[in-house]
């Protein structure tokens, strides 16, 4: 083999490298991480909803009071506009 065709094979070697393995790299790469992300995504949100519930009216010491924002259209499953707890 000359020179000349072992220039050659290893310019096409590179060019292949360059323009088919690498951008297959990168997708994967980017793959990787989305579905990572995603995933953890999900616990997150799993973990805000069962460890943190959010305080609905029910729950807030003017509910049912003329205090309560919602007074007289509040039903048990409203949010809480007020976001305070009855004191214990």
């Amino acid at each position: 083999m000359s020179v000349f065709e072992f220039n050659c094979l290893y310019a096409a070697k590179a060019l292949f490298l360059v323009f088919v393995v690498a951008p297959l790299l990168f997708m994967l790469g980017v793959s990787l991480v989305y579905a990572v992300s995603q995933f953890l995504g999900s616990i997150w949100n799993a973990i805000i909803l069962h460890h943190f519930p959010i305080l609905r009216c029910r729950k807030c010491r003017y509910w049912a009071t003329v205090q309560c924002p919602l007074y007289g259209r509040n039903t048990p499953s409203d949010f809480c506009s007020r976001g305070e707890r009855w004191v214990d």
